[in-house]
């Protein structure tokens, strides 16, 4: 997702970090650079979004062991680019880190509106000054330079704490030219190693919650948005049982003339306690449904993932090979008719296959020769249980 910074007037919500969790009732979180994997890349300057995605997924395999997508949120900023290239810079968050985090909000009763990262909030710091905001951790550095609120660059010095405040030129040659060097309280006690350090407090920002910036994962807002519904259905039924029960009681007190009518009440009374045992079930059972749904998405999300892969490798190692027909029957079955000068070059094609860990099983139809070249028919049974 490719993160468009526009500031704009909206509503303000409490912003707070993990330290605070205690006294929070509902906010956005602010997490440190620490638990987002942070990477820069060059890519050729397209207009195709397609290609530019597929084109920094590349280049993050290339940077980061085992990378995968779908185990991570993730959030793209230019820093530059003119009419050849683009640099950019990805800031990814791994989604069992934070659903597992998640979890720990939960069981805290904490309404939690979005998940920022801490350096985020220097685009709501409207002072147009040259900065940069150094985060120092005891085996790392990270320099992010902002010009006017815009990220113009990123740098992450891998060098421990202690090395970094002996020798203050490691952090110096990352910095721009002339930019004003800051920290946020909680590391000021960096200002006895660094000459001319601010310190910012982003609490006195005019920050307010901007989805763009968010890295709250969209099941658990719908879950948010559903259970708000649920409360709002609760509470019209309680409302409904305690008039129905002042009703009663009230009539009850007035008048013995009206214990026929009063009968009836009470019998109104029953049915309406039933339908709201009746509700509160119907209720569970589409929690159950909406989490079986969710299960069920994943998976088919995993097996598009899976499929677009399997016909890229399919493609990359065919030489010698010209497809006339690809089928995908939905399930694990790939159908593949072709034409090859050889049967080498088909029995060649088939040991690639094989040996790439997608595929379990090979059903060859036919290889026969017409004019001169070979045509053949044959279905690869797709492995799911590998990478």
């Amino acid at each position: 997702m490719k993160l468009e910074l526009n500031i704009k007037k909206n509503k303000k919500v409490k912003f707070f970090e993990l330290d605070e969790v205690e006294n929070i009732k509902e906010g956005v979180l602010l997490l440190e650079s620490q638990w987002f994997k942070i990477v820069k890349i060059s890519i050729s300057k397209v207009d195709d979004e397609r290609e530019r995605e597929l084109e920094i997924d590349e280049k993050l395999e290339d940077e980061t062991e085992g990378y995968d997508s779908f185990y991570y949120l993730s959030k793209e900023i230019t820093l530059y680019e003119d009419d050849e290239i683009e640099r950019v810079i990805v800031i990814m968050l791994e989604k069992d880190r934070v659903y597992t985090l998640l979890e720990n909000i939960k069981s805290k009763r904490i309404k939690l509106l979005g998940i920022y990262p801490l350096f985020f909030m220097e685009f709501f710091n409207c002072d147009g000054k040259v900065k940069s905001y150094l985060e120092i951790d005891d085996d790392r550095t990270r320099v992010f330079s902002f010009s006017k609120n815009k990220l113009i660059d990123f740098q992450d010095i891998e060098v421990e704490k202690e090395e970094i405040l002996s020798n203050l030129n490691y952090i110096d040659e990352y910095l721009e030219d002339n930019s004003l060097k800051f920290v946020y309280p909680d590391q000021s006690e960096l200002g006895e190693y660094i000459e001319n350090l601010e310190i910012r407090d982003w609490v006195k920002y005019n920050s307010f919650l901007k989805e763009e910036y968010d890295y709250l994962p969209e099941d658990y807002k719908k879950e948010l948005k559903y259970l708000s519904s649920v409360k709002v259905i609760m509470f019209m039924l309680s409302v409904v049982i305690i008039i129905g029960t002042i009703f009663f009681i009230t009539i009850n007190l007035l008048t013995d003339r009206k214990r026929e009518r009063l009968g009836e009440l009470q019998k109104n009374y029953v049915e309406l306690k039933n339908k709201n045992l009746t509700t509160t079930e119907n209720i569970r059972e589409l929690e159950d449904e909406i989490k079986k749904l969710r299960e069920e998405s994943r998976e088919r999300e995993f097996k598009k993932i899976k499929i677009s892969k399997i016909y890229t490798f399919l493609f990359e190692n065919s030489d010698g090979i010209r497809f006339e027909k690809l089928e995908y029957d939905g399930e694990k079955i790939i159908g593949v008719d072709g034409i090859a000068e050889t049967e080498e070059e088909i029995y060649n094609y088939q040991q690639k296959v094989l040996a790439s860990g997608y595929f379990k099983n090979i059903n060859q139809d036919f290889i026969k020769l017409e004019e001169k070249l070979y045509r053949f028919k044959m279905e690869f049974e797709i492995d799911y249980g590998k990478d």
